[in-house]
């Protein structure tokens, strides 16, 4: 893959997942982001952390296709970076 192709395909996965980041917004409280720059503050949580095979990011910058990015968004849910760090810190307490 050339260097052009390897950086529109990157950028297309970000302008993707920025956009469901946009329309979703965090699914525990009301927080949406209203600018791609604020999309950061989103992070997908995986419910099962056993089905997890990637982080996002990874498969985002990492050129892969679109289909592999919506099977792992299928796996968990958009969550503000406060909404992500109380669920693990449920989940560590329920240990």
């Amino acid at each position: 893959m050339t260097p052009k192709r390897k950086l529109d395909a990157r950028l297309r996965n970000a302008a993707y997942v920025n956009g469901l980041k946009m329309e979703q917004g965090c699914a525990k409280c009301d927080f949406k982001p209203a600018s791609e720059m604020e999309c950061r503050l989103l992070d997908l949580h995986h419910k099962k952390t056993e089905e997890k095979t990637a982080k996002l990011s990874r498969l985002v910058w990492g050129h892969a296709g679109l289909e592999t990015i919506k099977r792992e968004i299928a796996k968990g849910e958009f969550l503000c970076k406060l909404c992500h760090a109380r669920e693990h810190a449920k989940a560590k307490k329920a240990r």
